[in-house]
């Protein structure tokens, strides 16, 4: 992972954050951020299979996060902070970016609890 890598992180979120309309936009947008793990997918070469699995896994990952968050979503619509007292599609650009660096992560209730889990009988429990 290199320039290449950190040139695409800090490219989807200033695309996600000029918040295009336009679907040819978007796909534009996020084609270019996914040529970007591409090409780096294709230059980093460690020559251990397990730095090189664990590179790869995440540029992967992040190629997933960019076709969803430019193509199948509108996170400045979609996403909230608790905290916010405007809508995110309203800030200045600045601090949009900020805001989706901030909530990139954090989509769709990664961290919601489970109301009630599976019963488990007392015999069960370890």
């Amino acid at each position: 992972m290199g320039v290449l890598f950190i040139i695409s992180q800090c490219l989807a979120p200033a695309i996600i954050v000029l918040d295009l309309k336009s679907t040819s936009g978007r796909v534009l947008g996020c084609s270019l951020v996914v040529a970007l793990i591409a090409a780096d997918m294709a230059i980093s070469r460690t020559g251990t299979g397990f730095f090189d699995y664990t590179f790869g896994s995440t540029l992967g990952t992040d190629a997933l996060d960019a076709i969803q968050l430019l193509l199948l979503t509108q996170p400045l619509k979609n996403y909230c902070h608790e905290a916010n007292k405007v809508p995110a599609h309203r800030l200045p650009y600045v601090e949009r970016f900020f805001w989706i660096m901030s909530a990139k992560g954090h989509q769709g209730g990664h961290s919601r609890q489970v109301n009630q889990g599976v019963p488990v009988e007392p015999h069960q429990i370890v």
